[in-house]
């Protein structure tokens, strides 16, 4: 500190004076050194800016204008909602009866060119008169442009073409990937076809990107066809003169989506990922033999990977990807209790470290998601996936208002799909305590780990499969 002090504002230090070890009065082997800083500073010159005065700004005409302006999307800066809507589109879209049904989904990702850096503040200020913002709103826009007016939905088909935009934290501008999706039956003539329909949108929102200045990356957008059909039907999108690249599997919100809504490609993906974090916190905490701390880098690192999104990739009906998912947490809770193979089993270091198996967490997840969109903490509409028993010929019907209907499944992808396989889980819960008397989800959440946690210690055996749900079919682990 006294060398940068000397080196750098040696004007400000006055009257040094030193002292030998048998000048002073306690024991020691250093020379002591005193000296007086100056704390006389010059005042800095003001910078002079011109600052907007929002008093005089009308922004209830503003708020007015706006609110009369017919928006056919809505963006929000929130990530958790947006991850909301988009697991609400993928279920009703992708994963619901479409697929089961034997229809095509044809969906595009579309991508811009540095959508950020080349946004035309001139238009954008156009768009806003055109909006009715005038006088000294419009002033303020100008001197704090930190507005993006999106009407791309406006030039895409609302009826037969559906939109879905990705959003940043804290940030209301999109990010440069645009996701079209629509389902393709039998060939018609071209101009009624599902796919001239995709195409002609497509074609709209090129003429977009021309009359805004912006531009389409066509080298990384996409077409992906989810479909269970051995002849699918193949039209040639085309983004302005160039064919997009046809993929078979597209990574979309940290989930990699296949043709066939297989979730190999995306389980094989996170374990090695999380694999490789792993090998990174044994190789690099060797010294850190603190067990909490050592869990709190696992829950933070390396689950997170595995945890992220179950409610659409949950592998319930492969015992393959659930046996290699749970081989992470396996070897992490070794290096966590500081333990080699087969000095604990791993039912002991589950107990000891406060733990559920990932199945067993997975279905704890399935089961809060459907609690918040039941009363309401999210957006999200389940009457239009699920129905409830209304009748009361069933013993099972007797024991809650709440209790499911099972739908009839064609596939085993659609019986695994979130909205069907959590009607097994959600019926055994009502059985035992009706979802109404919890007051948040945080207390249904921590009920369901309790109950859990009983599974872990009288049912739960790592190589039975037949053990790993809260629904226990088999004759020997029966619920």
């Amino acid at each position: 500190m006294l060398d940068l002090l000397l080196c750098n504002c040696a004007e400000i230090v006055k009257n040094i004076s030193t002292f030998s070890p048998e000048q002073l009065n306690f024991p020691t082997d250093h020379h002591i050194i005193e000296f007086q800083i100056q704390q006389t500073f010059c005042r800095a010159k003001p910078v002079s800016r011109n600052v907007f005065a929002f008093n005089r700004g009308n922004f209830d005409d503003l708020r007015s204008n706006l609110i009369q302006e017919p928006f056919q999307a809505v963006f929000t800066d929130n990530i958790n909602e947006c991850w909301i809507q988009w697991k609400n589109w993928f279920f009703n879209a992708v994963i619901g009866q479409d697929l089961d049904r034997n229809t095509q989904t044809d969906v595009l990702y579309l991508d811009f060119v540095k959508a950020f850096d080349s946004v035309d503040h001139t238009i954008l200020l156009a768009k806003l008169r055109c909006y009715g913002v005038t006088g000294s709103v419009l002033d303020w826009f100008v001197n704090y442009l930190n507005v993006f007016i999106n009407d791309l939905p406006d030039i895409v088909d609302p009826e037969p073409v559906q939109l879905c935009m990705q959003m940043t934290p804290n940030c209301t501008k999109p990010l440069p990937v645009i996701k079209l999706h629509k389902n393709c039956t039998k060939p018609k003539p071209l101009p009624e076809c599902a796919c001239a329909s995709l195409q002609h949108s497509l074609s709209n929102l090129n003429l977009w990107t021309m009359e805004n200045n912006l531009r389409f990356n066509v080298s990384k957008c996409k077409v992906l066809t989810i479909t269970r059909k051995k002849n699918p039907i193949i039209h040639d999108y085309t983004l302005g003169s160039q064919n997009l690249i046809r993929v078979y599997s597209e990574k979309d919100l940290g989930i990699t989506t296949t043709s066939k809504l297989s979730w190999d490609i995306h389980a094989n993906t996170i374990v090695a990922k999380a694999n490789k974090i792993l090998g990174v916190l044994r190789r690099t905490c060797t010294k850190l033999m603190d067990m909490k701390a050592r869990r709190t880098l696992y829950l933070s690192l390396v689950k997170s990977q595995l945890c992220y999104a179950t409610e659409v990739w949950s592998p319930v009906n492969s015992v393959q990807i659930s046996r290699l998912v749970e081989k992470v947490q396996r070897r992490a809770t070794r290096w966590i209790t500081i333990t080699k193979r087969g000095e604990l089993s791993y039912r002991e270091r589950l107990l000891a470290l406060d733990l559920l198996p990932l199945t067993y967490d997975r279905e704890v997840r399935d089961l809060v998601y459907f609690f918040k969109s039941l009363f309401s903490y999210i957006d999200v509409n389940i009457d239009n996936y699920v129905s409830f028993v209304s009748h009361g010929r069933t013993r099972l019907s007797h024991t809650s208002r709440f209790i499911l209907q099972s739908k009839l499944c064609k596939t085993n992808i659609f019986q695994s799909s979130y909205y069907n396989r959590v009607v097994k889980i959600w019926n055994t819960v009502c059985q035992e305590v009706s979802p109404d008397i919890f007051r948040n989800p945080n207390s249904f959440k921590h009920y369901l780990k309790r109950r859990y946690y009983t599974l872990i210690s009288n049912v739960y055996d790592v190589d039975m499969a037949c053990t790993w749900s809260l629904t226990r079919d088999c004759p020997g682990h029966r619920t």
